[in-house]
């Protein structure tokens, strides 16, 4: 399943692994009814093997969606709830008491739709409504009582005015579910860091809002930490330098809260990252935005991020 040294590295130095593909809704159900978890339950051996945590990312996102879902959901569906509810009862109820944490529900912020509470607009928010949030965490708890429940967004870190939208949009969400009592634990924050972008980060604005997430009596993850150097020039150690410093940057501003209870790399080995196929750098090249290289070997984010964590 692993490359050899992927696998040793994994199990040597980490100790949660984060589903990601095998349980989006479009992989374990493509055809409608015919659910397919035979991705997912090898990762699952794998990290019971090994002896590591597993996190589910993602019960509900608007990608990745199974191709029948739109047409069944149609409009106003009464029924639009129930497969909504059914996906996440039968995917969360397979690995109850095994995940460590599910991300419930990701990116259901996007301010560019207009509306005005910031949300989203997507098939699921036009046949349930806005409380379709509400009810897919719901649905999560009485599928999995054990695990911890969380929202995970991107964006929170950026100094660009869609970045400020995002936070309040992203804060008054976290309010109105907590609100209603909606079992939710934390906020996931996608670390996608962006060095080689003017403005592309800012710790003041990111402090302030992460104080307030902090109030809500939430706990904070960052869930996808990397950092392209995708139209970064000059020599591979002046770029992994400057990749080092963007995490180390962002860790200053996010460790400084007791709440955070997690950090996960977005991938850890250039060799596999996603980042070069999203964002390709012009000269053909690797985009050296994780901690290792390609060939497994620890760069200058791994020391940085060991830092930051007290582990060096």
């Amino acid at each position: 399943m692993f490359h050899r040294t992927y696998r040793d590295t994994l199990v040597r130095d980490f100790e949660l692994i984060i589903e990601a593909a095998p349980v989006l809704w479009g992989v374990v159900e493509w055809t409608r009814s015919r659910r397919d978890y035979s991705k997912a339950d090898r990762i699952r051996d794998f990290a019971d093997e090994h002896g590591l945590l597993l996190r589910g990312q993602s019960l509900i996102w608007h990608q990745y969606v199974p191709p029948w879902l739109e047409t069944a959901l149609g409009h106003k569906n009464p029924g639009a709830e129930w497969i909504m509810s059914e996906h996440i009862r039968k995917l969360a109820g397979r690995y109850a008491g095994r995940m460590q944490s599910w991300n419930v529900v990701n990116e259901a912020i996007e301010p560019a739709d207009g509306r005005g509470d910031g949300l989203r607009d997507t098939p699921l928010l036009r046949t349930i409504g806005p409380d379709y949030i509400d009810k897919a965490f719901r649905a999560a708890a009485e599928a999995d009582p054990k695990a911890r429940l969380d929202y995970n967004e991107y964006g929170l870190h950026w100094a660009w005015q869609s970045g400020a939208d995002r936070r309040r949009h992203t804060l008054k969400l976290l309010e109105r579910l907590r609100a209603r009592d909606v079992p939710i634990h934390g906020l996931g924050l996608q670390g996608h860091l962006s060095p080689d972008r003017d403005r592309s980060f800012n710790p003041r604005a990111l402090r302030s809002f992460l104080g307030e997430v902090t109030d809500l009596g939430l706990d904070i993850l960052v869930t996808e930490l990397d950092a392209r150097d995708s139209k970064l020039t000059g020599s591979i150690e002046t770029r992994d330098g400057i990749v080092a410093d963007a995490y180390r940057r962002y860790l200053d501003v996010v460790l400084d809260f007791d709440a955070v209870t997690q950090v996960s790399v977005w991938g850890f080995s250039d060799r596999v990252s996603w980042l070069t196929e999203h964002d390709p750098r012009a000269d053909g090249g690797l985009v050296r935005g994780t901690p290792y290289d390609k060939d497994y070997r620890k760069k200058p984010a791994w020391y940085a991020l060991a830092q930051a964590l007290g582990q060096s």
